[in-house]
């Protein structure tokens, strides 16, 4: 569910653009470097190997224990991350992935991460050892990488070719759709603003999740991202009718179709309803770690005028979580809408700060700059409303950021009219 992390803000992979260089290592010429974020769901150590995966994601990470440099700090930040649900950064070599069968993964050597703002180095990337991968699997393995590192053409072509091939098998094929339709989604999302152009790309992604989906009926993130295409395609009924099965068929994924329930009643303009949604996961599961449910509890919360309660939930969250970028602007916009400016400003520096350190050197993305030059705007308004009455209510920074905004869309044209 790595398209989650990136728009929407909760905790999973967010996109690195794809660079020959890090800040935090120096690769081999010519073998490129992708970056992920997340959390850790599982590691261990084991024949002398430290392994480990991200939470909602199809990659896994290795490296020899022998050729860290320092093993104990690596155990350290995966134990840190997995306990505290905490991000930390992963590079990672494009050309050392291979494909783990069971259950199915793209698997890469991890070069460093970065964890607490200190980068723990891994190892270089070695020759692959055991048996050769078949052209198919190399293709997927790839292709995988280069979507994560942001060259979405290529990893179109990878795809592509690994889905054409008839000797992939189910698992691996299942990969290579999602993969290429989170790919597909991704592209149109930070590569267009809102039209057909951008609808296009939505709905190859949504053709690749059903055809991933009717493989794999039993994968409730086949599901999960159906119904996300849904509603970036503003078929927001459909969307509730995918999250409402999901949550009947899965009960252990109820934080991410409550949220995402949440999320189209407010993108329909019922935050009552949102809030609700979200008040009665609580009640059934108890309070939520983590930010995801309490980011979109305190965005409704503001919605609803209810801005000291809209402080008080990000304020619990951050401080388990003060790398969350959004979290501060949108506790900026309920501080600025109470009256209280100056404590606004600082949340928009902060937030503005997060932002460009979690870009990793990477190229801007058309959103990016969207957001660079509205938060620029928000605090200079904010600067503007300190100087002239430094008490005032503004509601500067609760808009203005990404196109879905808090009205949803209509539902795009290039869909049939009623499901099918």
């Amino acid at each position: 569910m790595k398209s989650d992390t990136i728009r929407r803000f909760a905790a999973g992979v967010v996109l690195a653009a794809l660079t020959t260089g890090s800040a935090c290592a120096a690769p081999a010429p010519g073998l490129p470097i992708a970056a992920v974020v997340g959390i850790v769901d599982d590691s261990a150590a084991e024949n002398g190997v430290v392994w480990f995966t991200l939470q909602q994601t199809n990659l896994r990470f290795q490296v020899k224990v022998d050729d860290l440099p320092d093993p104990d700090a690596v155990f350290a930040a995966l134990r840190a991350s997995a306990q505290s649900e905490r991000s930390l950064v992963v590079h990672y070599d494009i050309d050392s992935g291979a494909i783990e069968a069971d259950p199915v993964k793209a698997r890469f050597d991890f070069r460093d991460l970065v964890f607490d703002g200190k980068t723990i180095a891994g190892a270089a990337h070695e020759p692959p050892q055991g048996p050769p991968l078949s052209k198919a699997e190399a293709d997927l393995a790839r292709g995988v990488g280069l979507g994560d590192a942001g060259d979405f053409a290529a990893a179109r072509v990878a795809l592509g070719e690994a889905l054409a091939a008839p000797d992939l098998a189910f698992g691996p094929r299942a990969l290579a759709l999602k993969t290429r339709g989170e790919d597909a989604e991704y592209e149109g999302i930070l590569g267009f603003p809102r039209g057909l152009d951008r609808d296009r790309l939505l709905v190859l992604a949504l053709g690749d999740f059903r055809a991933w989906r009717a493989l794999s009926p039993d994968e409730s993130s086949a599901a999960y991202d159906e119904g996300r295409l849904l509603q970036d395609l503003g078929a927001y009924g459909e969307a509730l009718d995918v999250f409402r099965a999901m949550a009947a068929k899965w009960p252990k994924e109820a934080v991410w179709t409550s949220v995402r329930i949440a999320d189209a009643y407010r993108l329909m303009g019922d935050n009552v309803k949102a809030l609700a949604t979200l008040d009665d996961l609580a009640a059934r599961a108890g309070p939520q770690k983590g930010m995801t449910s309490h980011y979109y509890r305190g965005w409704i919360l503001a919605n609803l005028g209810r801005n000291a309660e809209a402080v008080a939930e990000f304020t619990a969250r951050l401080v388990e979580q003060p790398d969350y970028p959004w979290a501060f602007s949108r506790r900026a916009c309920a501080l600025a809408k109470e009256g209280r400016l100056a404590d606004a400003l600082d949340d928009q520096t902060r937030m503005i700060a997060l932002l460009a350190q979690l870009r990793y050197g990477g190229e801007p993305t058309l959103g990016d700059r969207h957001n660079d030059q509205r938060a620029a705007e928000v605090a200079s308004e904010l600067q503007a409303a300190i100087a002239k009455s430094p008490n005032a209510m503004l509601d500067a920074p609760c808009k203005g950021y990404w196109d879905e905004g808090d009205v949803g869309r209509d539902r795009s044209a290039l869909l049939p009219p009623t499901a099918q």
